[in-house]
């Protein structure tokens, strides 16, 4: 497609629009990806390019654009909120480690505390937290309040 496009505007007027210089990096990024064998772990991050040519189809659609520039102008609101909520992880994180810090391992629970997910450190914390906001709150909850006698089949 580059090159036919080339040859049928002129590589200057080609290299002009910022649409076709775009796709000229994405068609790149594909050639290298082909041409390096093995499965090196740049040539993953290479794979990543294909999807930006969905961006290319936006300019064709009216609807498909505004929508986009819609999700674009709510970008800096929804950057304000994610810092409030590091803030809040934050906090709780602190909390945590200072709280749970002391749990040892082996956990006991399956999903619950492990060695990634605990509160012995502000990152672990950090992580445990962010398991326990994307919905895995259950079972962190057991490993943390409840003491009881029985085997991983009670559960």
């Amino acid at each position: 497609e580059v090159v036919v496009l080339m040859t049928a505007m002129t590589p200057e007027a080609y290299l002009s629009d910022p649409w076709c210089r775009f796709d000229l990096v994405i068609v790149a990024a594909g050639v290298v990806e082909l041409s390096v064998p093995g499965d090196a772990g740049f040539v993953a991050v290479l794979r990543t390019f294909r999807f930006l040519r969905l961006f290319k189809i936006i300019k064709g659609f009216k609807e498909l654009r505004v929508l986009m520039y819609t999700i674009l102008s709510a970008i800096p609101g929804v950057s304000n909120i994610g810092l409030l909520l590091f803030l809040l992880m934050f906090m709780y994180a602190c909390l945590g480690v200072t709280l749970y810090g002391d749990i040892d391992a082996p956990y006991g629970f399956p999903n619950g505390l492990n060695k990634y997910t605990n509160f012995r450190n502000w990152p672990n914390a950090m992580l445990l937290l962010f398991v326990m906001f994307t919905g895995n709150w259950e079972s962190i909850f057991r490993a943390t309040y409840w003491d009881c006698e029985g085997d991983e089949g009670d559960w």
